[in-house]
């Protein structure tokens, strides 16, 4: 598992103010803070963006997780996600 390709996305979660408890990013939003593409099957496998247990977890979940998020909705039509404080 390669958790450093999703450490800008980790880092720039991190950054928000203590007062949002919900950031919707589209995922050219997140493509550019992460300095790259998406892989296809995240624009197309709601999987992709599953938080998981921490035994089946992907290096992206553990990316919003470890900064302190979780996916609260995902919208594949509108390549959207809402991420919410935990």
């Amino acid at each position: 598992m390669n958790t450093r390709e999703y450490k800008p996305l980790q880092n720039w979660l991190k950054t928000q103010p203590t007062t949002k408890t919900q950031i919707v990013l589209n995922f050219r939003q997140i493509e550019k803070i992460l300095g790259r593409k998406l892989p296809p099957s995240a624009y197309k496998y709601r999987v992709w963006w599953l938080d998981q247990s921490e035994d089946t977890r992907h290096s992206q979940a553990f990316a919003w997780l470890n900064a302190g998020w979780q996916v609260e909705a995902l919208d594949l039509e509108n390549e959207a996600v809402t991420f919410k404080r935990v």
